[in-house]
């Protein structure tokens, strides 16, 4: 008879909404009804305390109602049905499966051109946000040195010192050193990529002698596992180029995705049932090219057919593209998308 009475008839998640909408204020009421669409809804009235809360069927959701609930031991909530009779339901709640209320927003930082000789007031900025991750977009430092103008070359061009692997490495621990960077790094997972200071010379290219050294020693620096198909792409001299997947349904301070079970990255093989990753709706892929690695060398003339990330990641990337399932794909590299020529 309670169904009977109270279930009001099938609706789309849409024409629900808009009949939310359009009741007035002195018909402000409770309604339980399914997640999914075309299921149920149950009409509660305004006397009813509610509490927004999830199971495997069921939502209940408060509109303009006292903030006040009747829960027992936590696990079970009790609805008054009809304010004119003492009637009421009980509804079972498993409150590991509650949603999270998070009272600020998920957050990604993004960062590059960082001299580690320079003290970076940006740190503690950062860390205040509370980001789930910071991105590096290249240049996490600066080992490369200007020196002069060149002029045994038309036109002149400025001249750098090129940093070796081992200048690199004390660079990068002096920036690991910083302590406001180091305190970022204990609460925010780190990712990225490089582009020419880091890699260890002004508009470096693939003619850099210590580019497979200089990518590992990034890696390193963002302390990527050793067995991530980044960092093996990495030690094969390829680039460094990857993906993270963040799932911001999950548990603050959990939000990175395992890759292996992101399934994005085209290193791992897909299941007998071609499965990919299983990732909620509130999921954001981090794509980090290497646009030096692979790059072209700069000519006289333009070269119509130049590059910047070379075959091998250019294939990768439309296939991790074609992987996602992330609600939002960001895409990251050293270089404006759409540079003058020689810019980088």
């Amino acid at each position: 008879q309670f169904l009977y009475k109270h279930i009001i008839g099938s609706f789309l998640k849409a024409s629900f909404l808009k009949a939310k909408e359009q009741r007035k204020p002195s018909r402000r009421i409770c309604l339980i009804y399914e997640e999914q669409p075309n299921t149920a809804v149950l009409i509660l009235p305004l006397t009813t305390h509610c509490r927004s809360f999830y199971d495997s069927f069921l939502y209940l959701r408060r509109r303009r109602l006292p903030s006040q609930i009747g829960i027992e031991n936590d696990e079970r909530l009790k609805l008054k049905v009809n304010p004119r009779n003492k009637r009421s339901i009980n509804v079972y709640i498993h409150k590991e499966q509650m949603p999270s209320q998070k009272s600020t927003p998920s957050r990604i930082a993004f960062g590059s051109c960082n001299n580690q000789n320079l003290t970076n007031h940006l740190w503690p900025v950062i860390q205040s946000r509370r980001p789930a991750a910071f991105i590096w977009g290249g240049d996490a430092i600066y080992a490369d040195f200007y020196q002069k103008f060149d002029f045994t070359v038309f036109p002149p061009k400025p001249s750098f010192d090129c940093a070796t692997p081992e200048r690199l490495e004390r660079f990068y621990s002096k920036q690991l050193s910083d302590a406001a960077y180091s305190s970022l790094r204990s609460k925010t997972h780190i990712f990225g990529t490089i582009d020419d200071h880091d890699l260890g010379c002004n508009a470096a290219d693939r003619d850099f002698e210590y580019k497979l050294e200089s990518g590992i020693s990034f890696l390193n620096f963002i302390s990527e596992p050793l067995e991530s198909p980044m960092f093996l792409r990495a030690k094969d001299g390829i680039g460094v180029y990857g993906v993270k997947l963040y799932d911001f349904s999950r548990p603050t301070g959990h939000e990175l995705v395992p890759d292996r079970e992101a399934a994005i990255d085209p290193f791992f093989e897909l299941d007998g049932d071609n499965n990919l990753g299983k990732y909620s709706n509130h999921s954001v892929a981090i794509f980090a090219l290497d646009c030096r690695t692979n790059k072209t060398p700069w000519g006289i003339l333009s070269d119509p057919n130049g590059d910047f990330l070379g075959e091998a990641q250019w294939i990768w990337f439309e296939q991790a593209l074609k992987r996602s399932k992330a609600s939002v794909n960001i895409i990251v590299q050293g270089l404006q998308v759409h540079p003058d020529r020689m810019v980088g």
